[in-house]
C-alpha cells in the first residue's frame, strides 16, 4: 500500500506511468553494541535512473538471552543519522558527499517520511553514529523507494532543492 500511496503522488506530479517506476526496498540489520558509524541502509543507483526515497522505518531489538525485553522492538536508537552518496561504501572515503546534516537526531532521520532523491551512479547510503549500550541489539533499518527515469529525476531536480545531488 505505501507504494501505491507514493506512486500516485509521483504520478501526479510528472505524469509519469506507474509502470517506468521500479519500487526498491533496501536496508540492513547490523549488531549494535559499540559507540561508533554504522552502515544502516545502502543500494547503488544505476546509471541512467534516479532514486527517490520516500520513507524511512529503523528499529532496534534486544538480543541478550535473559534481558527483560528480550526480542522486543524498541525505538530508534539513540545517536546521529545523515545520508550520503559515494563512489564506494566506506563511510570514510574520499569520495563521499554528505547528504543530510550529521547533527540531525537519529530519530529524525531514521523514522521519516520525506523525499529524498539521489543521482545516477553511485552509491546512496544511510549511516548512523549510535550511541553506545549495555545490552546487545540489533538495529533493523528498511527504506522504501523507486527507481525512477532520468526524466523524472531531472524534473525533480530542478523543482525541489538539491544539495550535493540529493533532496532534503
Amino acid at each position: 500500500m505505501i507504494y501505491f500511496e507514493a506512486a500516485k503522488r509521483i504520478q501526479e506530479l510528472t505524469d509519469v506511468k506507474w509502470h517506468k517506476l521500479t519500487p526498491v526496498l533496501f536496508g540492513n540489520a547490523v549488531e549494535w553494541t559499540l559507540g561508533t558509524e554504522y552502515i544502516l541502509a545502502s543500494i547503488f543507483v544505476p546509471n541512467e535512473t534516479g532514486l527517490l526515497v520516500f520513507r524511512t522505518e529503523c528499529y532496534s531489538t534486544n538480543t541478550t538471552s535473559g534481558a527483560a525485553d528480550f526480542l522486543s522492538r524498541k525505538t530508534t536508537p539513540p545517536g546521529e543519522a545523515w545520508w550520503m552518496t559515494g563512489d564506494d561504501l566506506t563511510v570514510t572515503s574520499d569520495n563521499r558527499n554528505d547528504q543530510t546534516d550529521r547533527a540531525n537526531d537519529a530519530h529524525i532521520v531514521l523514522d521519516v517520511d520525506n523525499w529524498l532523491l539521489f543521482g545516477p551512479g553511485q552509491f546512496a547510503f544511510l549511516v548512523g553514529a549510535l550511541d553506545a549500550i549495555v545490552d546487545a541489539r540489533i538495529v533493523r533499518t528498511s527504506c522504501y523507494g523507486f527507481f525512477v527515469p532520468s526524466e523524472i529525476y531531472e524534473q525533480f531536480r530542478n523543482q525541489f532543492q538539491q544539495i550535493s545531488g540529493g533532496l532534503v
